[in-house]
């Protein structure tokens, strides 16, 4: 008997606490992610990693930060985005001024709320049908498609206010997110489940909408989460450290803000970050701000490195990496052989809403729903998984064990 892969039980007290799969406002975002999703030629049931890294680029594209960098004059890509004969000359003119005057205006008005930033830029959702009023800073043109209705009122987005309406596009695909908060950079960590066997990533993964990028260890592999993105910073070791930018959507396919080498055009070749990703650190309760303008957030920072991230808005806690990007997924509560036969206690530290189904397969067979948290296994069996099902059909990570 082996252990090939288990989680962590839920922490009583310290610990992130996520948007909820089944609010009303997280709920009645569905039809809209469902039409973006199309562009990218994904559906509701492509991967979890696929879904979270398009809906990702949506936001890169569509919330656009000030700086020229992102969009030089010049510049071919995302010219979709842009009102009908307007360049990104155009836009780098009217706000080359403007930046932080928005960022100032959006934290003051609207703050950390991922319904009211998705209002703002995209009209006002009908909790009753999905759709969304003719309000927004930008306009659906044609399914999935945005489009700046002027640039005159348009307001660019900084990081921070990029990163919480993609929390909330992504929890209504059953994917949580946080922000993740390190020195002159918000981007935003997602908890990914490998539930279509593609051996994809299974945790926490950087999902940076700013530099649309996620990353890999020497370009090779499973994505890379906070903790290993701060060790390899920590160690010297940003080289190492290889960009995954997506393509765009079938409208426009041609990558934003694309790079010309290994870490080009990426949050860690940015001279202002010389640390890289450390410290680090993340919004504990990123769940209580969905709706409403946060008060000051709690930020917890993994670790005692260097550097506290609090300020009178952020007061700074430090604690250790399972409170802060917690495993989410079923866990062993008994394990125990009685002749020929393994006794198996579950539970689930999975965050989606109601009671959790167990399911479990043998060898890599069909999966099916178990009676109750526990199981029995032959001594010889092989290779059985265990993974918990939500009332809304998501799955939990998957507890491993070899028989």
């Amino acid at each position: 008997m082996s252990i090939v892969r288990n989680h962590a039980p839920v922490q009583p007290a310290i610990r992130f606490v996520p948007i909820a799969f089944d609010d009303a406002y997280i709920r009645a975002n569905v039809p809209m992610v469902t039409r973006i999703l199309a562009t990218y030629n994904l559906t509701l049931s492509s991967s979890r990693q696929s879904i979270a890294l398009a809906l990702r680029e949506f936001i890169a594209r569509n919330l656009v930060h000030a700086q020229v960098a992102f969009h030089p004059n010049g510049s071919a890509t995302n010219l979709t985005v842009l009102p009908t004969g307007k360049t990104w000359a155009d836009f780098n003119t009217a706000f080359s001024t403007r930046g932080q005057s928005d960022a100032d205006w959006t934290s003051a008005n609207i703050g950390y709320s991922g319904a009211g930033l998705l209002d703002y830029y995209f009209g006002t959702l009908n909790l009753t049908d999905g759709t969304r009023g003719s309000n927004g800073l930008l306009q659906e043109v044609s399914d999935g498609r945005w489009q700046i209705r002027d640039l005159a009122t348009y307001r660019s987005a900084f990081c921070s206010f990029q990163h919480v309406p993609l929390a909330a596009l992504t929890a209504s695909c059953g994917i949580p997110g946080t922000i993740c908060i390190t020195k002159g950079h918000h981007s935003q960590a997602s908890y990914l489940v490998d539930d279509t066997d593609g051996g994809l990533a299974e945790g926490w993964v950087i999902n940076d909408a700013t530099y649309n990028e996620s990353h890999w260890l020497d370009g090779a592999g499973l994505l890379l989460g906070p903790a290993q993105l701060q060790a390899l910073s920590l160690e010297g070791k940003q080289a190492r450290i290889v960009q995954l930018k997506g393509a765009g959507p079938s409208y426009d396919p041609a990558v934003y803000f694309a790079a010309n080498g290994a870490l080009d055009k990426s949050y860690f070749n940015n001279p202002g970050h010389p640390n890289g990703m450390n410290p680090i650190g993340s919004l504990l309760n990123i769940g209580s701000i969905v709706r409403t303008i946060a008060p000051p957030v709690p930020v917890i920072q993994l670790g005692m490195t260097p550097g506290p991230l609090s300020d009178v808005n952020y007061p700074s806690l430090h604690v250790r990496g399972q409170a802060m990007f917690p495993e989410m997924g079923a866990y062993l509560t008994r394990l125990h052989q009685v002749s020929s036969t393994w006794i198996v206690g579950l539970a689930s530290s999975w965050v989606g809403p109601g009671t959790h189904v167990f399911q479990k397969r043998t060898n890599g067979g069909a999966w099916a729903d178990l009676a109750e948290g526990a199981d029995t296994v032959l001594a010889g069996t092989g290779r059985v998984e265990y993974r918990p099902r939500d009332s809304l059909g998501f799955y939990g990570g998957r507890v491993t064990i070899d028989v």
